[in-house]
Order: C-alpha cells, then sequence, then structure tokens
C-alpha cells in the first residue's frame, strides 16, 4: 500500500483537509450572511416601529376620528352610546395595539410604553388638529 509505515497515504490524508478547510469556509460565510440577514431584519423593525408607532398609526386613528366628527358636525349626541364608543375604541385602542405589537420584541414595558405614547400623540392631535384647527369643542 504506501504512504509509510502505518499505510496513511498522504495526498488523501491532504484531500481531507482541504475538505475540512472548505466545509468550515462555507460555514463561516453562511455564518455570516445569517448575522447580516439578521441584522437587517431588526433594522427594518425598528425603522418600521418608528414610522409606524409615533407618525402614522396616530395620525391615521386621529384623522378616522376628527372625519367622524366632521361628518357628524362636531357632535356625537345623536349618535347612540355603542357607536361612539366603537368609534373611540377603533380610534384610540387599535393603533395602540398596533404598535405594541410592533413593539413585541422589545419586551412587555416596553410594548405597553409604545402604546401609550402612540395614545398620547394621537390625543394631541385629536385636540390640537380637531379642536383648535377646525373649532370643535365647547365655544
Amino acid at each position: 500500500m504506501g504512504g509509510g509505515p502505518t499505510g496513511i497515504d498522504g495526498a488523501g490524508v491532504e484531500r481531507d483537509l482541504d475538505a475540512v478547510e472548505a466545509a468550515e469556509l462555507r460555514l463561516e460565510t453562511r455564518s455570516r450572511e445569517r448575522r447580516e440577514e439578521l441584522a437587517r431584519r431588526a433594522r427594518r423593525r425598528r425603522i418600521r416601529l418608528w414610522l409606524l408607532g409615533p407618525v402614522v398609526l396616530p395620525a391615521l386613528g386621529a384623522a378616522g376620528l376628527v372625519w367622524a366628527l366632521e361628518r357628524e358636525g362636531g357632535d356625537f349626541g345623536g349618535w347612540p352610546a355603542w357607536r361612539t364608543a366603537l368609534v373611540l375604541v377603533g380610534a384610540f385602542v387599535v393603533p395602540a395595539l398596533i404598535t405594541a405589537w410592533l413593539a413585541r420584541r422589545r419586551g412587555v414595558l416596553e410594548g405597553i410604553a409604545w402604546a401609550v405614547a402612540t395614545v398620547c400623540i394621537e390625543v394631541v392631535l385629536v385636540f390640537g388638529v380637531g379642536f383648535l384647527a377646525l373649532g370643535y369643542g365647547p365655544d
């Protein structure tokens, strides 16, 4: 057989070592690609949370509430209580829940904080735009 006293072929060992090194290189490359993809995904989640949480969702909720007020002439007095409650829940609670869901990977307390911030921003928008700019509310 050749190769030496133990019968090990030197070329075979070299091929095996080359195969092991190639496999390690592939594993390192895949691991780096996975880390980069995870970093991109985390960055997209952060951007989505920061755009939707304090900007888009409160604006949509406030716009919906102000639109409903505008449609009713600035007063929900003619509506049944359940419809008024439904509009208020849709305007305030739904955006807060969506924001909390977007922040779910950051922990429970941070998700709650994001939801509260969304509601606070929305209240400011409703009062600022709806009541001050459009003249709704008490005279």
